[in-house]
């Protein structure tokens, strides 16, 4: 029954995101193996909207490791506890709970010795900053604990990129690019830990720089963005843009991005035919957001729960109004604008 209703809600959540999202992409899943112990290791740039992609479109059903403020109540504990999805405790949260997380490494190398998947975010935290950040070692403290019970344990690590166009705008896009999977015995170094996580870090961010855009140069970093921004580039293909960030001081100063005429009024038509919706998210729930990490996570969220409320009190008070049929077809056209603002704005 929990399998099933983990289907459910997978597909929920894919559909959820299809209409949340202009496009979203996966690349090189074939990089997956269909069997055996995965590490999967992305950036991590957008609060939950990372792994909620991650959880989604996934086909080895992994688990998370994720941080434990989230988990704040019992209703989210038990939510993200059904979406496999484990506390990860640190300093910030009290040195007190730091002990908490012997269980969370025990249960991580549990699952990977029993050939599961697991997703943790090496860099350690979130942040929307177009770069990859230093990696931690904590991924490593579970794999050493797995190697210490089974010498032969060689999960696959594999790096992921994910890339979006404006992760806290509106509408985005997402696309993912799976690396090529590191061998942890290939890069395990006999009785010299601290040279193991050396190598794998260094095999990992090798990849994750290319897997992503990477701006590297933070003195000019803000100019390096602004330059991007205003060449209206697409963030999502990270191959490119690391070919424009390399020769960033070719690309043209002080050039804002330019919104077509068509575009400004489809704007202003969507903003009214949704402004109900838009004022409570600007006036309450955006206020309500902690990070700009988590600007999406919190629209999405309000979006899957506001949406299907606003239609259903529109059909009802439309119906009583006018008639069933001009409130199915109003709500069925509203419905088709958003869906095509959405896809192609």
């Amino acid at each position: 029954m929990r399998s099933f209703l983990y289907i459910v809600v997978k597909y929920i959540a894919q559909l959820g995101l299809f209409l949340y999202f202009k496009r979203i992409a996966l690349h090189h899943t074939d990089r997956i193996p269909n069997s055996g112990p995965i590490l999967f290791l992305p950036n991590h740039q957008n609060a939950l909207i990372d792994p909620l992609i991650m959880a989604a479109y996934s086909t080895r059903k992994p688990f998370f490791l994720t941080r434990s403020d989230v988990f704040a109540n019992d209703i989210l504990r038990a939510f993200f506890g059904f979406l496999q999805m484990m506390p990860i405790y640190r300093m910030r949260d009290g040195r007190s709970k730091l002990s908490n997380n012997e269980a969370i490494f025990e249960r991580c190398s549990d699952l990977l010795l029993d050939g599961k998947s697991l997703v943790i975010f090496p860099e350690g935290n979130h942040n929307i900053q177009r770069r990859v950040r230093p990696l931690s070692k904590g991924f490593t403290r579970f794999l050493f604990r797995s190697l210490d019970r089974d010498p032969s344990f060689n999960p696959a690590l594999i790096p992921v990129g994910v890339n979006y166009q404006q992760a806290a705008g509106f509408p985005d896009s997402a696309v993912l690019y799976f690396g090529n999977a590191v061998s942890f015995q290939d890069v395990l170094v006999p009785e010299d830990r601290q040279q193991t996580i050396l190598k794998t870090k260094e095999a990992l961010f090798a990849q994750l720089v290319q897997l992503t855009g990477h701006i590297e140069d933070e003195e000019n970093y803000d100019e390096i963005l602004a330059r991007l921004e205003g060449s209206s580039v697409d963030f999502t293909d990270p191959f490119a843009i690391n070919k424009l960030i390399a020769s960033w001081r070719k690309l043209p100063q002080n050039s804002a991005k330019k919104t077509s005429f068509f575009l400004r009024i489809w704007d202003i038509l969507f903003s009214s035919l949704n402004f109900p919706m838009i004022v409570l998210w600007r006036l309450v729930v955006k206020r309500l957001v902690p990070e700009i990490e988590f600007t999406a996570t919190f629209r999405f969220l309000y979006s899957v729960v506001i949406y299907p409320v606003a239609y259903i009190l529109g059909y009802v008070l439309l119906k009583s109004l006018v008639s069933w049929e001009f409130a199915l077809a109003f709500l069925a056209g509203h419905i088709l604008h958003n869906f095509l603002y959405v896809k192609l704005r």
